[in-house]
């Protein structure tokens, strides 16, 4: 049974190499597993964010961003957002 994501990539390739779906030509395939789990990494929060987690992130930025004491002129340098662009997000988020 696979412990982590990586064991789990590791288990489908060599799943698909004895269907003959695949050819792996590395002697390392750990190597090639631990590749795509950080890649997978890059895109998906790993462990995952909950829907809850989601919906907590997306009333902390309303709130952040609905206070101007906090979001002040200097936010959208600090962060790359500006207030706008903080709500659409935020609105991107699912809810619970």
């Amino acid at each position: 049974m696979p412990i982590n994501l990586t064991d789990t990539i590791l288990e489908c390739l060599k799943r698909l190499e004895e269907e003959e779906k695949l050819v792996i030509t590395t002697t390392v395939p750990q190597h090639l597993g631990s590749r795509i789990c950080e890649t997978i990494a890059n895109e998906v929060p790993i462990p995952p964010i909950s829907k809850a987690e989601f919906t907590a992130i997306r009333a902390l930025i309303r709130q952040a961003v609905e206070d101007k004491r906090f979001f002040d002129a200097e936010m959208p340098t600090l962060t790359g957002l500006t207030a706008d662009a903080f709500i659409d997000l935020a609105e991107r988020l699912p809810i619970e």
